[in-house]
C-alpha cells in the first residue's frame, strides 16, 4: 500500500486505488473554447455552469497521464440566452394550477 494515493474524510485515513480507470470529477470545461472545441459535438452552445469551469482540473490530469474517455458527453438543461448575461439563465415552470 505505501504509494497508494491517501485521502482523509471525517479524520480518517483512506488508501485510494484504481484497477482500470479513476472516475476524474473536477468540474466542467464548458467555458473553455479551445476544450469546448476540442472535445464536444454540440456547438454554438451556452452554458449555465459557473464562470470558473474552464477545465483546469482536465487539464491538470492529462499532465500526469489520464487517458480521458466520454469526454463528448454533455449533461446539462435548457436555458435561455439573455443580452448582457456571461451564462444562459434557467427559469422553473410549473405545470400545476395550484
Amino acid at each position: 500500500m505505501g504509494s497508494d494515493p491517501i485521502a482523509e474524510t471525517g479524520g480518517v485515513r483512506l488508501n485510494v486505488r484504481a484497477r482500470r480507470a479513476v472516475a476524474l470529477c473536477t468540474g466542467g470545461f464548458e467555458h473553455s473554447e479551445r476544450l469546448r472545441l476540442h472535445y464536444m459535438q454540440i456547438q454554438h452552445t451556452i452554458a449555465m455552469s459557473p464562470l470558473g469551469n474552464t477545465g483546469e482540473g482536465v487539464l491538470m490530469a492529462q499532465k500526469v497521464g489520464a487517458a480521458l474517455w466520454h469526454m463528448w458527453h454533455v449533461r446539462g438543461g435548457n436555458g435561455f440566452k439573455v443580452p448582457g448575461l456571461p451564462i444562459a439563465v434557467r427559469h422553473r415552470f410549473s405545470l400545476d394550477n395550484a
